[in-house]
């Protein structure tokens, strides 16, 4: 056991808690044992932006004729970190753009029927504790449901390693939805907002287990883990890591 243990039992989990940790064991120490405080970054500050005027959009709070100037009026004060540089763009700038497209293009959900927005999940898996939030349940006219994910990264195909990880997460939540209703969604939809795609898949029940075996395995990672060391990726030590700045004691080492 770890000498955190006692604070790692009574953790309530989350698919970025869980996940966070592959990514730099301590930034997660400093988040989640030390409880720090860190700072966002322009790439979560811009999705959570679309991801809030799409809520509100979905909630029957805004007309579909009003996102794309709520998007721009909100720009600069929803995303006041400066986007990393770029020798061939000015990110701040494509992304703006990006967003205007997609809000001056979006048709809304299909014909699906919304049945829940920003759902909160509580389920456990043995004894862990686990929490998310689904951006969108909805029901088809067959009464199948099937939940849909807002991304601002580009996965590139339904294949790739970072579409497999968001993957990971939908079948995540669908066993809360299973839980809930005792049944699971028929398909996971992924709304790559920045690029204006969408990528679906049939749901599959074999993930089931891989996905939970993964929520247990790195749960006991984490209780065993003693030394918390830093992933060096320089990247996301210098643009995206909550700890970038000031508290970091080993970027300058990396």
């Amino acid at each position: 056991m770890s000498g955190y243990s006692f604070i790692i039992e009574d953790m309530i989990w989350s698919f970025s808690r869980l996940s966070s940790f592959h990514q730099c064991p301590y930034s997660w120490k400093l988040a989640y044992i030390d409880c720090i405080k860190g700072e966002n970054n322009f790439f979560a500050e811009y999705g959570t932006l679309i991801h809030e005027i799409l809520e509100k959009y979905a909630k029957g709070e805004v007309e579909i004729y009003e996102l794309s100037s709520i998007f721009q009026e909100s720009f600069k004060k929803a995303i006041p970190h400066k986007a990393p540089p770029n020798k061939y763009v000015k990110l701040d700038q494509t992304y703006l753009a990006s967003g205007i497209a997609y809000f001056e293009g979006f048709e809304g959900f299909g014909d699906f029927e919304i049945i829940a927005v920003e759902k909160e999940i509580n389920f456990k898996i043995n004894n862990l504790n686990i929490k998310g939030f689904i951006d969108l349940l909805v029901k088809d006219k067959e009464g199948n449901l099937h939940i849909i994910d807002h991304k601002s990264s580009d996965p590139k195909s339904v294949k790739s390693a970072k579409a497999k990880e968001y993957w990971k997460q939908m079948t995540l939540y669908a066993m809360a939805i299973y839980d809930e209703y005792g049944i699971y969604p028929k398909q996971l939809h992924l709304n790559a907002f920045r690029k204006q795609q969408w990528f679906t898949i049939d749901f599959d029940e074999a993930q089931v287990d891989v996905v939970k075996n993964w929520v247990i395995d790195t749960a006991d990672k984490i209780m065993i883990e003693e030394k918390f060391a830093p992933l060096s990726d320089g990247y996301f030590c210098n643009f995206l890591c909550n700890f970038r700045n000031k508290i970091c004691e080993y970027k300058e080492k990396l």
